[in-house]
């Protein structure tokens, strides 16, 4: 199951944790709203479930069961 991220509009981001790949992805969000795949990064532990940003937009959390 996928968990769209707020998008941290600042950047024009979007993260994506995949629970069935262990992966989180990073997309560039374009003007008229189509997605682009910056990166695909596996997560540290198993079943990324929830993602969550620093108010900074620096920091990426990320939550596994």
């Amino acid at each position: 199951m996928q968990n769209l991220s707020p998008a941290s509009s600042a950047l024009n981001l979007l993260y994506t944790n995949n629970a069935g790949s262990n992966t989180v992805s990073s997309f560039f969000v374009i003007t008229d709203d189509t997605l682009t795949l910056l990166q695909v990064i596996a997560a540290n532990e198993k079943n990324p479930i929830d993602l969550g940003m620093s108010n900074d937009c620096k920091v990426l959390y990320v939550l596994n069961t």
